[in-house]
């Protein structure tokens, strides 16, 4: 048997940025208290700070519960993505297999978002 709990840990005390995702409900925002109590609980053996982001996905279109857990989560304080991951057949028929071109561009801009993340400030971003 798998520890995935200690798995989780050791992932966490490397890593420099933590991505927590996060569906747009209330038990979804309620689930990532204790992945920001591992974070807390692990920084004492970091030799800095890591720096963690919510990324909201499986987002219905126009609806206002996106809106709404963003808020919430940055009333939690989370920093919160911009890119909003939507919810999309396209995403649930790709498990273990490239996710076809309509899907891509959404995965691009969380991935320009998290670089821009570990950019120093005040660097030259194209």
């Amino acid at each position: 048997m798998e520890d995935h709990a200690g798995i989780a840990r050791s992932a966490l005390r490397y890593a420099d940025e933590i991505l927590i995702p996060c569906a747009p409900s209330p038990i979804e925002i309620n689930r990532t208290t204790p992945v920001r109590d591992e974070i807390s609980d692990i920084g004492g053996v970091r030799d800095r700070p890591a720096r963690s982001a919510v990324l909201l996905n499986r987002c219905v279109a126009r609806a206002h519960s996106t809106n709404d857990a963003r808020e919430a989560l940055e009333r939690l304080g989370y920093d919160v993505l911009g890119t909003a991951v939507p919810r999309l057949e396209v995403y649930a028929q790709s498990f273990g297999m490239p996710i076809k071109t309509p899907g891509r561009n959404i995965w691009r801009n969380v991935a320009r978002e998290l670089i821009e993340r570990c950019l120093p400030i005040g660097s030259v971003r194209t």
